[in-house]
């Protein structure tokens, strides 16, 4: 399972469309921590905030901005909100 980063986002968005987070983490956790782009960060925010588990969407926000150097762009925030709006 030594696939680039690009499949593994790709995965993510797969898994997160059909409603299926737990292999979503699975597939982001097999993305060395170094690997991980914002593609792969917002793909797991928004998987989590469309799937109504906004509150883990939020940590995953968190996550981010306490391990990496990414900085959240448009896509970041509004997938925050999204969660914000849908966790109640």
């Amino acid at each position: 399972e030594n696939f680039n980063v690009f499949v593994w986002n790709s995965l993510i968005s797969f898994y997160s469309k059909c409603g299926n987070m737990e292999d979503s983490l699975l597939a982001f956790n097999k993305i060395q921590e170094q690997e991980r782009n914002i593609v792969s960060w917002n793909s797991m925010v928004w998987g989590y905030a469309h799937n109504g588990r906004g509150e883990e969407a939020i940590a995953m926000f968190e996550k981010m901005i306490q391990e990496t150097n990414l900085k959240p762009n448009s896509v970041t925030l509004l997938g925050v909100l999204f969660a914000c709006n849908h966790a109640g």
